[in-house]
């Protein structure tokens, strides 16, 4: 009887939990597929927000070295990303530290996604990753803002995919406001 019940119910969370996780998993793989497109867009939102005319070398093996670039430096993201919330996982599973997990786990992602969001305009400039997340330490009222706006969307299945463009362009003019940060290296 009891052992019954709570097998089920263990099975239901575990469902639940798994749901979760193929969820976050399509969104951060969503991400890294529409790169080259978002860069793009990013690239257009920057030139007509800045006037600055069409670069030079906007031929079709241009566009193919900032699509390959964009997934490149897309792909590091959500690795990076998805390790720290793996390890944030590992931390929940420890009796009593789920609280702490999860408070972690969504004060991250609220961090992480003007990181990501405004990397499109980062990436063109060249800003290491390290001078990235100082910057966004450096600017913590609108970055909260912006990745906890973010994160709203990000728990309305579908929308988040929809609202890609507007988190992009939203970046991108949030990294040109703010001012790129100091420097400029090799992205690594």
């Amino acid at each position: 009887g009891p052992l019954l019940v709570f097998a089920l119910l263990a099975r239901w969370l575990l469902l639940a939990a798994l749901g979760v996780a193929i969820y976050f998993l399509f969104t951060v793989l969503g991400g890294v597929i529409a790169a080259p497109f978002l860069e793009v867009l990013s690239e257009r939102v920057e030139r007509i927000a800045t006037g600055a005319s069409a670069p030079s070398d906007s031929g079709l093996a241009a566009l193919a070295r900032g699509a390959v670039r964009s997934i490149v430096e897309e792909g590091k993201r959500a690795a990076f990303f998805v390790s720290v919330q793996l390890g944030l996982l590992l931390l929940g599973l420890i009796p009593g530290a789920q609280p702490i997990a999860a408070a972690a786990s969504l004060a991250f992602t609220a961090l992480f996604l003007p990181l990501d969001y405004t990397a499109h305009a980062l990436d063109r400039r060249r800003v290491s990753f390290r001078v990235r997340r100082r910057w966004i330490f450096g600017h913590p009222a609108e970055m909260l803002g912006f990745g906890g706006l973010g994160l709203v969307l990000f728990f309305v299945p579908g929308l988040s995919f929809l609202c890609l463009p507007w988190l992009v362009t939203s970046g991108t003019l949030l990294a040109l406001e703010l001012g790129p940060p100091d420097g400029r290296s090799p992205a690594s």
